[in-house]
């Protein structure tokens, strides 16, 4: 059974303009060639994260991300975190950030199978 764990849906229409510019993307040479390292390149460089947590992290963000199921769970929610940053740290895990645009950074991302769901994990 095929599962989908995440969908865009969208186009770039606000960002097209910019591929004309060969900064945009880094080295490129026009339109064709800098919106193609975009999406067949550039952006799959990207998704994928060298994220080690630190040991004395909150995850403030993790929390506030879970806070609807922290209210029915609060001690679920400290064990997945726990155990996603065990994971993490043993390289049992991958950690990714979807990006939008270029120029545009996202959350660091981890699966957490307790939600069945992305949530953000990085260190504040």
């Amino acid at each position: 059974m095929d599962q989908v764990i995440y969908k865009r849906n969208g186009n770039n229409e606000r960002i097209d303009k910019f591929f004309y510019n060969p900064n945009y993307v880094g080295d490129c040479n026009g339109y064709d060639d800098c919106k193609c390292q975009w999406y067949f390149q550039k952006f799959f460089d990207r998704i994928v994260r060298d994220y080690r947590p630190a040991p004395d992290s909150k995850y403030e963000l993790t929390k506030k991300a879970l806070k609807n199921e922290a209210k029915k769970d609060p001690m679920l929610v400290e064990k997945a975190i726990k155990s996603a940053a065990e994971r993490i740290s043993n390289g049992k895990v991958v950690v990714i950030s979807i990006f939008d645009e270029p120029e545009k950074h996202t959350p660091a991302l981890v699966w957490m199978p307790e939600f069945n769901r992305f949530v953000p994990i990085y260190q504040q």
